[in-house]
C-alpha cells in the first residue's frame, strides 16, 4: 500500500513538472537565453508572459476547479475546461501581440506564443466533445518549437522523451486516457509544422 502510495505520488509529481506553465515557461526562458537575449529582455519577456498568460491561466483554472466535484487538484471533468482553454488562448494572442510590438524581441517568439494560443484554441475547440491532454500538447509543441529555433536534433529526441513520460503520468493519475494522450502528443508535432508552412513562418524564419 504504502509503494503504491509513493508509486502515485511521483507521477504526481512528474505531471506537475509537466504542467505548461512550469515546463513550457523553463523552456521559454531557456530559449531565450541559448539565443542570446540580454538579461533584461528575459526578464521583461518573462514578466509580460507571467503577468498575461500566467495570471489569466491561474485565475480561470482556479474557478473552473471550484465547479467541479472531484477534490483534485487537476481538471478531470471536462465540461469545465472550455473556461480555462478559451481564456488563456486570448492571452497567449495577447501576448504574440506584444511581441510583435517591440522592436527587441526576436520574431521566434511571435510564432512560438501564436503557435501556443492557436494550440489552445484547437484543444479548446476539442474539449467542447471530447478531452484531449494539453499537458502532453503543450510539451510536444514546445519540443517541436525549440528544434525548430536551435535547430539541434538532440533537443529534439530529449524533449519528446520528456513529453511522452509527462503524457504517461497523466495516464497512471486517471486523468486521461492513451488515446487522448496520443493525440496532444500528436497535435503538438504537427501544429507547429503547419503554422510555420502558414504566414506565421514567416516570424520563424526571420
Amino acid at each position: 500500500m504504502e509503494r503504491a502510495h509513493h508509486t502515485s505520488t511521483l507521477w504526481q509529481v512528474i505531471s506537475d513538472f509537466g504542467n505548461p506553465m512550469v515546463w513550457g515557461t523553463f523552456l521559454f526562458v531557456l530559449l531565450m537565453w541559448i539565443k542570446g537575449l540580454s538579461l533584461s529582455h528575459i526578464l521583461l519577456s518573462l514578466a509580460i508572459f507571467l503577468l498575461t498568460v500566467g495570471v489569466v491561466s491561474a485565475i480561470t483554472f482556479n474557478v473552473a476547479r471550484s465547479r467541479q466535484f472531484s477534490d483534485t487538484r487537476d481538471l478531470i471533468e471536462r465540461e469545465i475546461r472550455s473556461l480555462p482553454y478559451f481564456c488563456t488562448f486570448l492571452a497567449y494572442m495577447v501576448v504574440a501581440a506584444i511581441f510583435n510590438r517591440q522592436d527587441w524581441s526576436p520574431k521566434w517568439l511571435v510564432f512560438l506564443t501564436s503557435t501556443m494560443g492557436i494550440g489552445l484554441g484547437i484543444c479548446g475547440f476539442i474539449n467542447l466533445f471530447w478531452k484531449v491532454s494539453f499537458h502532453t500538447f503543450a510539451s510536444s509543441a514546445m519540443a517541436t518549437m525549440f528544434f525548430m529555433v536551435t535547430n539541434s536534433w538532440w533537443s529534439l529526441a530529449l524533449l519528446l522523451l520528456v513529453s511522452l513520460v509527462i503524457g504517461w503520468s497523466r495516464i497512471r493519475l486517471g486523468v486521461h486516457t492513451p488515446m487522448q494522450v496520443l493525440i496532444g502528443f500528436l497535435l503538438g508535432i504537427f501544429l507547429p509544422i503547419l503554422c510555420a508552412m502558414s504566414y506565421l513562418g514567416g516570424f520563424l524564419w526571420t
